[in-house]
């Protein structure tokens, strides 16, 4: 949920696409109306952001406003209601990383676990335990991208098996769409399989393939747990826009316990991450959001346990 430059020109990018004008193969418009344009998108940046147009975008939006692809007034429509400006103006990514640790702290504890992508930039034992999971595996298996293509970078630390006083912590390193490829998870089971904010990395048509691999190496009491983005409320907020550009998909909650239950499990509990009492979702509005509830269809952010069927 990085914001800045590159995530407002991706919204206006999808914007162009959203809002594209019919005369748009007409004539160009002249430069002093263009310039003067740019003087109010970038008094509009400065108002709302806090921050100048920069250059980059500011040759974008050239672009657009002389072919006439979108008018000064989209634009800075598109500013008011951007991820940068509610993501600077609200409180929201506190609130849903406080929201996280509540929910992390309420899980129960697990022998073995399965936590895929969720290694951590800093912390060796992983980024449950970062995110305050309470209590100590004997022994924690984690799955993530290869060192130097992770989400938050390369990591602070060396990612290789660790023995620490609770148990041990045990490093792979690949995709998640092939984790059937990774010869050391073959002949594993696990109590718990989690996935913090990952599923919807995973490429949607693998999906499928990796919750059959979880399916297959949980105990027979064993659980899936993840939480992720509600599509239904973050449209609410960013439109048609994915909350991360490195989204692949993102679900509600209908169609998320239709995918599970296709691939052999049953929903055992559902939670709600920053779920609020009123829709649209208003991040403007915290005297309506509580940070966890079991209401996961009007949350921001919803998690699901499920067991094999």
């Amino acid at each position: 949920m990085a914001v800045g430059e590159k995530s407002f020109r991706q919204l206006a990018g999808t914007l162009v696409r959203r809002l594209r004008r019919s005369d748009h193969g007409g004539q160009p418009v002249a430069g002093v109306e263009i310039e003067a344009d740019l003087a109010r998108i970038d008094a509009a940046f400065q108002k709302l952001l806090g921050r100048a147009l920069d250059s980059t975008s500011e040759d974008h939006f050239r672009q657009v406003l002389q072919h006439r692809h979108l008018s000064a007034d989209q634009i800075i429509e598109s500013v008011a209601f951007s991820p940068e400006r509610i993501l600077r103006q609200t409180d929201l990514l506190n609130w849903l990383h406080r929201g996280r640790e509540a929910w992390a702290a309420s899980l129960p504890a697990w022998s073995r676990i399965l936590d895929i992508g969720g290694s951590s930039p800093t912390t060796p034992e992983g980024a449950l335990i970062e995110l305050g999971y309470r209590h100590r595996p004997q022994r924690l298996d984690i799955l993530d991208r290869p060192i130097d293509d992770q989400f938050h970078g390369r990591p602070t630390y060396d990612q290789v098996d660790t023995r620490f006083p609770w148990g041990e912590v045990r490093y792979h390193h690949g995709h998640a769409e092939q984790i059937d490829e990774i010869e050391r998870l073959n002949d594993a089971w696990f109590d718990a399989v989690f996935m913090g904010q990952t599923i919807e990395h995973i490429e949607l048509e693998h999906l499928d393939s990796v919750l059959g691999f979880i399916g297959e190496h949980l105990t027979a009491d064993g659980v899936l747990v993840f939480d992720t983005p509600n599509r239904s409320v973050a449209a609410d907020i960013f439109g048609t826009q994915f909350i991360a550009a490195d989204h692949t998909h993102e679900f509600d909650v209908a169609e998320m316990i239709e995918i599970v239950e296709r691939n052999g499990f049953r929903v055992m509990q559902e939670w709600g991450i920053l779920a609020s009492s009123e829709r649209p979702f208003n991040p403007f509005r915290p005297e309506t959001i509580s940070l966890v509830s079991d209401t996961s269809r009007d949350a921001f952010v919803f998690a699901l346990a499920c067991q094999r069927a």
